[in-house]
């Protein structure tokens, strides 16, 4: 997905993180405020969508501003 993003030359990955934050006080979290990104990109694995979407609500829930693109694998 990194390598796909930048290939693009309209964006930048600011941050790459592996793992989906686990609760409000997980560091990536504030990693990304601290990045002040528009575009968040999620990986979804198929077989574990779930993960994922909590993990959408809860970066939604510290970072209103950002909009989010699910990925799947």
């Amino acid at each position: 997905m990194h390598s796909r993003v930048e290939s693009t030359n309209l964006a930048r990955t600011a941050l790459s993180h592996v793992g989906f934050p686990v609760g409000p006080s997980d560091a990536v979290l504030r990693q990304l405020q601290d990045q002040r990104a528009e575009i968040a990109l999620v990986c979804i694995d198929s077989k574990n969508p779930q993960r994922a979407i909590r993990a959408i609500e809860l970066i939604h829930g510290s970072i209103r501003k950002s909009r989010f693109l699910p990925w799947a694998n």
